[in-house]
């Protein structure tokens, strides 16, 4: 995946209203949402729609494939709750 930065801001024009649409569609709602994706998109975008995940901590973390990462609503948008088998 290109990490240029123009790549990074055109991949989050597009990332972060995605998952605002999906919020929004199922806010109030007991759906749960699976979202499937590459390790390289979530671990570019995961530190930027969820409120409790830093780069520094996506960068620490192992994220190895078919890796688990869950997250939940909560009043800032979305807050990581698992990242990989681990309770955040």
């Amino acid at each position: 995946m290109d990490s240029t930065p123009a790549a990074r801001i055109a991949v989050r024009a597009r990332f972060v209203p995605f998952i605002q649409r999906l919020i929004d569609q199922h806010r109030g709602t007991d759906h749960n949402v699976l979202m499937i994706a590459h390790g390289s998109l979530l671990y570019m975008m995961l530190p930027v729609v969820l409120c409790n995940i830093t780069l520094a901590f996506a960068r620490e973390q192992p994220m190895p494939n078919t890796a688990v990462i869950v997250a939940e609503e909560c009043a800032a948008g979305l807050a990581g709750v698992e990242w990989c088998g681990v309770k955040i």
